[in-house]
């Protein structure tokens, strides 16, 4: 969760110094299938409980954090 919204600031503070700079892409919301380590590492917003044959998903504390991330950022900055 740290990493993420570690990430999301220095964006932010990037954009507040006039840097032409959209946004920021988080690689994945769910766990999937990487190439080169299959199942093996997890980075995925949501995890994906690949055993359960109905994929049973479970948010992440890090999609909590990005979560309140985006909420206190729409507040800061007057979005709706």
């Amino acid at each position: 969760a740290k990493y993420l919204v570690g990430h999301a600031d220095i964006v932010e503070k990037a954009r507040a110094e006039k840097i032409n700079l959209s946004g920021y892409l988080f690689w994945s919301f769910l766990d999937n299938f990487e190439w080169l380590f299959g199942y093996q590492n997890r980075f995925g917003l949501v995890s994906v409980d690949f055993n359960d044959p109905s994929l049973r998903r479970t948010p992440k504390s890090s999609y909590f954090a990005y979560k309140d991330y985006i909420s206190s950022y729409r507040k800061r900055n007057s979005c709706k």
